[in-house]
Formats: structure tokens, sequence, C-alpha cells
């Protein structure tokens, strides 16, 4: 319940505000963390665990996404947090 309610709508406002250029540092970079510590020990025990081939590439397919979108969102925030602040005369 608690992706549902948390997780989702997070996961769809980060992608709006990597497209509209709004900042979400601080929240986009604990929810990829978050969600990255969570995916890796999954898909590492995926790729471990005897499961037929074309079974675990389905897997990978619909595992990796939950993955490399979290990694998009902390790589923009750790990009956003590294440009140098302009300041204001």
């Amino acid at each position: 319940m608690g992706e549902f309610m948390f997780q989702l709508p997070l996961f769809f406002y980060f992608i709006y505000s990597i497209l509209n250029g709004i900042k979400a540092t601080h929240l986009k970079l604990l929810y990829s963390a978050h969600v990255c510590t969570t995916m890796i020990p999954i898909l590492g025990e995926l790729l471990v665990y005897q499961v037929p081939a074309e079974n675990k590439i389905i897997l990978m397919a619909a595992y990796l996404p939950y993955l490399i979108v979290p990694l998009i969102f902390m790589a923009d925030t750790l990009l956003e947090s590294n440009k140098p602040k302009l300041k204001k005369e």
C-alpha cells in the first residue's frame, strides 16, 4: 500500500520535474537511493537463482526499468546540485 500511496505518485512527479526543470533535489535523491538499494538485491538474486533463461529475460525486462529510471533521477539530481549557482545582483 505504501508503494501505491507514496512511491508511485513521486515517480510521476519526478519525471514531471525533470521534464519541466523543477528542482526536487533532496526528495528525489532519497527516493532514488531507496529504490536502487531495493532493486539491486532483487536483480542480483534473480541473476543467481536458477530460473529458465526465457523467464529470466522476461523478469529482467520487467524489473530493470525500476532500477534504470531511479538511476536517471539520481544522476539528474547530482548533476543539478553540482551546477554553479548564479548570484543575483
